[in-house]
């Protein structure tokens, strides 16, 4: 008997090596198979050791990706960086999903590894680790994360002020919790705003 998410899988793939599909479909079937991968029951031991990577290894981040006309394009991700490449291959092989590659620190002459889980994984995987030191950032990526979905469900391209503003302030939250001091691209757009709306 086959498995059941390894077909989805394998349809999916066959898909979009067809040709018959567009750059924006194929993405959007990108994601629905990390989601796919992801959907999975974690044991107690791979809940526990998923939580201690990411509490003192990793970072949650809900950022802007760029703009686009007026509106914001935004980024959800985790990300685990780390010199010890077998360390980061475990926790893919744990998750189902995920993209590892190689970086090089800024004033470091080694390469490290980043291990990167974007929204549709997000989405699956948070909810099942209970994180302390990132207890929040938890928290504040899955409420934009809903908030994104039900724009989605809308079925519209574009986003109502409201909708902008709320995340705009959960973006606010993550860059005092994750950059301190930094300066955010948000004010950047909220100026752009302003000029195109007055």
């Amino acid at each position: 008997m086959s498995n059941p998410t390894e077909t989805v899988l394998n349809t999916m793939k066959m898909l979009r090596e067809s040709g018959y599909v567009t750059r924006k479909t194929a993405q959007n079937m990108e994601a629905i198979e990390d989601e796919v991968r992801t959907n999975k029951h974690l044991t107690d031991y791979e809940r526990g050791w998923l939580e201690a990577l990411i509490d003192s290894e990793g970072c949650i981040y809900f950022n802007v990706g760029n703009f686009q006309e007026r509106y914001l394009r935004w980024r959800a991700t985790v990300q685990v960086g780390n010199k010890n490449r077998e360390l980061l291959e475990k926790a893919l092989r744990i998750v189902g999903s995920g993209s590892l590659n190689s970086y090089n620190p800024k004033g470091n002459r080694n390469y490290a590894w980043q291990l990167t889980w974007h929204a549709a994984t997000v989405r699956v995987l948070l909810p099942q680790l209970d994180l302390i030191v990132k207890r929040e950032q938890k928290r504040l990526i899955l409420v934009a994360l809903e908030i994104l979905e039900e724009r989605r469900k809308t079925g519209s391209t574009q986003y109502t002020d409201d909708i902008q503003a709320r995340l705009i302030t959960i973006a606010e939250e993550f860059r005092k919790l994750n950059f301190r001091g930094r300066k955010s691209k948000l004010g950047e757009f909220a100026q752009i705003r302003s000029v195109k709306d007055g």
